[in-house]
């Protein structure tokens, strides 16, 4: 069992609160690893043993609802995606891997989608004539 060494929270701009735990080495290569449903950000340190490989840094968000992380209404798989890409700019990372566990794995997808630089424009079809 690994306690995490970062148990923290992040205020979105609309006021909700994103909370998140970090694992493994802090300096090491992130990566966001989402729980499943249900679990927690603190999931992971019910593992045995020493579970993550050295130089991985394991940031293990709630999903909105779960844990410490706020509920929001009307939530989308994009929702997430927004939130997780603020988080990731919270951190400061420019570069990371995403992992979407059991029921989280829908999500994992539209967040890296949108973590990814630079976003292409999104414009809808139209035409001139």
């Amino acid at each position: 069992m690994e306690h995490p060494y970062v148990d923290t929270a992040i205020r979105l701009p609309d006021g909700r609160q994103l909370a998140y735990a970090e694992y493994g080495s802090s300096d090491g290569t992130p990566i966001l690893l989402f729980h499943g449903l249900p679990g927690s950000r603190l999931s992971w340190g019910n593992l045995p043993g020493d579970p993550f490989p050295s130089g991985i840094r394991v940031i293990a968000p709630d999903r909105p609802g779960y844990g410490k992380s706020d509920p929001k209404s009307d939530q989308t798989l994009l929702d997430w995606a927004d939130d997780i890409t603020l988080l990731a700019d919270q951190l400061a990372l420019t570069r990371f891997s995403i992992l979407g566990v059991s029921g989280d794995g829908p999500g994992a997808l539209p967040a890296w989608v949108l973590s990814r630089e630079p976003h292409p424009p999104m414009h809808p079809a139209s035409s001139t004539k």
